[in-house]
């Protein structure tokens, strides 16, 4: 009885589930009921899973498959459909060993999205969204759902490595290619080509990725957009909420209105 309940557990206009957003530096995961999103692509690889009920993924030329869990590569086009469903999206960075653990156990498919089994996701996830425990037990749930060793080498090149960390720790600075490949003794025309290859995705598009995670994580503190956007280095509202959609298929302010923000 409680599983066909469960079934059913989707966002109406009269029970509205908040949602839910965790943020650490290797991962992001959000978890909240989701009408439609428009095409968009996140510019890292993320897992979704329909928590109670399957959902509808459609690609940029218009091949639509339902699932119940997907990965979806860097950069994939795709529009998502949940119908007020609960929807997980775990968000995984590149530089993680848990991206890392990820590809080595399921190499590089030959589709942008590939089914995965839900069955070692679902009582976890379900667990998360009814529960809503602490962030750091969280964070283990998920480093042992990816069996991930944060010990572990990433085989990254150090020197891109390098570079990513100082996006990610200052994500508004506009130290330029030219800037970081001197600093780093490569030429621009080797630098761009390594970090492309390390990273899956420009560096300007990393770093606008960067921008957009540290402006969600300080709207979990805070409600004035303009503030959280021109601080994570958007140089106004107006191109974080275009960014906000070009990666996530909706506006920032949609998906902070019913935010629980006590798991920030």
């Amino acid at each position: 009885m409680r599983d066909k309940e469960k079934l059913n557990k989707v966002a109406t206009a009269t029970t509205q589930t908040p949602s839910t957003l965790y943020i650490w530096p290797d991962m992001t995961l959000f978890i909240g009921p989701l009408q439609c999103l428009g095409l968009h692509a996140m510019q890292t690889t993320a897992i979704n899973i329909g928590i109670y009920q399957p959902f509808t993924l459609t690609t940029e030329d218009g091949i639509t498959s339902d699932h119940r869990c997907a990965m979806i590569a860097a950069g994939q086009q795709h529009e998502l459909a949940a119908n007020g469903g609960i929807i997980a999206s775990l968000l995984i960075e590149r530089h993680s060993s848990a991206h890392h653990n990820l590809l080595h156990n399921k190499p590089c498919p030959s589709s942008p999205i590939t089914p995965l089994s839900a069955a070692k996701w679902l009582d976890y996830l379900q667990m998360i969204a009814e529960v809503k425990p602490s962030k750091a037990v969280v964070y283990n749930l998920l480093t042992y759902l990816l069996s991930a060793d944060n010990t572990a080498v990433t085989a990254m090149d150090p020197r891109i490595e390098k570079a990513m960390s100082s996006i990610r720790l200052a994500p508004d600075s506009d130290l330029s290619q030219a800037q970081f490949a001197a600093a780093l003794g490569l030429s621009q025309s080797r630098f761009r080509h390594l970090f492309r290859e390390q990273s899956a995705i420009p560096f300007r598009r990393y770093r606008l990725w960067r921008r957009i995670i540290s402006a969600m994580a300080a709207l979990q503190n805070e409600s004035n957009i303009t503030q959280a956007a021109m601080a994570a280095g958007f140089s106004d509202s107006a191109h974080f909420n275009r960014c906000f959609r070009q990666a996530f298929g909706l506006n920032p302010s949609r998906l902070f209105r019913d935010m629980d923000k006590s798991k920030a």
